[in-house]
């Protein structure tokens, strides 16, 4: 898939899981309620509980499409930094997945009043590393794409400032409000990239 394409399908997929994440998971997510109250919203909401896993695992993929698109569009692959790069977002990816299914199907299946707060703070945990390694190499791909010349500093900054906000979360979570901004810091450039009708040639040197 090519670069503009994935950005607009990680657009659409990102803004999709925000926007029902913050219309419809707020009790289930919400650490400091109560576990009977949490509980009782698991129980009576399931269904949306599980959309909302799906759609944020979704959301990782189409991450992964649009950097690996940038990568295979732009960066040498024979490069150590690229290797090292893409294995980053492997990683990434897969702690973001199991914190997603921790919180998605061990949580309320599993989880007792005793064992709830093992559960939170197992996922956020994986989340939290996840996304730290995510926000690390988004921010890398960005800059180094700029310092490869092959995207101006403008078109690769917003997904930079997303990478850098997601750097923090290890020692901030449960609290978002930076990865709020990180999410549309990433949208942002989702939208950006997938307005282009072309990007700049990776080989600006062979055009005839």
């Amino acid at each position: 898939m090519k670069p503009i394409r994935a950005a607009r399908f990680a657009g659409v997929v990102l803004l999709a899981t925000y926007a029902y994440t913050r219309l419809y998971l707020g009790p289930g997510l919400d650490t400091t309620l109560a576990w009977s109250q949490r509980q009782e919203w698991l129980a009576t909401h399931g269904l949306a509980w599980s959309l909302g896993g799906w759609l944020w695992m979704l959301a990782v993929f189409a991450w992964m499409l649009f950097l690996i698109a940038l990568m295979h569009e732009y960066t040498p692959m024979h490069r150590v930094a690229t290797n090292l790069q893409s294995g980053l977002v492997l990683i990434s990816a897969i702690l973001l997945l199991i914190g997603i299914l921790a919180w998605g199907n061990v949580l309320p299946r599993m989880a007792t009043p005793e064992t709830a707060g093992l559960v939170d703070a197992l996922a956020l945990t994986l989340l939290a590393g996840g996304l730290f390694m995510a926000g690390g190499v988004t921010a890398w791909i960005g800059v180094d794409l700029s310092r490869l010349e092959k995207l101006p500093p403008a078109w690769v900054g917003p997904g930079v400032l997303a990478g850098l906000c997601a750097l923090p979360t290890p020692f901030l979570l449960p609290r978002t409000a930076l990865l709020h901004v990180g999410f549309v810091s990433l949208l942002a450039w989702y939208a950006f990239l997938g307005s282009r009708r072309r990007l700049p040639s990776a080989f600006p040197e062979y055009r005839p």
